[in-house]
């Protein structure tokens, strides 16, 4: 009798350990499928947050570069339909063509994908130091323009400030500059030369038209 309940007890020993065994494996495959399906919805929220971003992206570096979707599509080798799905969020275009979006338009392909701003002054960064584009600004009836917001915080432009605007007729643009920094700029220009004048070094002969 004491063997057979001893051996009575190791069974269900053994079956209390079989189920202890059973539902920590169980907990164990919940954990994973959590970690699982956390990752999948992490992943499926990325694409979505990319392709919300990118196509506005993408819109505003066309318009605000004045190119229509015809000349981007020829430039990137691909056909106006693509283009015209990449902005409205039908597509995304794949990782090739992203990399021939950003180097078109001079931006880093991180800020394409994942740039996002208000559209009002909205600007994302060129390729190279204190680039950028800030959009399109509309001409009033006598001339006024309103600088985008960003620009202004930029560079440090606010109400009383006297800007002077310069032209190149060759290259057929115009720049703005507050006249503080231009007077900066032409007083080290002047003391540039001064101390060439002290040391002897000629002035730069001026090319012969």
């Amino acid at each position: 009798m004491g063997r057979r309940a001893a051996l009575r007890g190791r069974g269900a020993y053994q079956q209390k350990k079989a189920g202890r065994l059973a539902r920590n494996q169980n907990k164990h495959l919940c954990k994973e499928r959590l970690v699982e399906d956390s990752r999948k919805n992490a992943i499926i929220k990325a694409r979505e947050d990319v392709k919300s971003m990118i196509d506005k992206n993408l819109l505003w570096l066309r318009k605000s570069n004045g190119y229509s979707q015809e000349e981007v599509a020829e430039k990137i080798g691909v056909s106006r339909q693509a283009v015209a799905k990449w902005e409205n969020g039908e597509s995304v275009p794949d990782i090739y063509n992203c990399m021939a979006l950003a180097e078109f338009y001079h931006v880093q392909l991180d800020d394409l994908l994942r740039h996002e701003d208000e559209m009002d002054g909205a600007q994302i960064p060129m390729n190279g130091s204190g680039k950028h584009v800030f959009g399109v600004v509309r001409v009033g009836e006598r001339g006024q323009i309103v600088i985008p917001k960003r620009a202004r915080e930029i560079f440090h432009i606010g109400p009383g400030d006297n800007l002077l605007f310069l032209g190149d007729e060759a290259q057929n643009g115009m720049a703005i500059v507050k006249t503080e920094v231009f007077a900066e700029q032409e007083e080290k220009i002047l003391r540039t030369i001064s101390r060439q004048k002290k040391r002897g070094i000629p002035k730069p002969k001026e090319e012969e038209t």
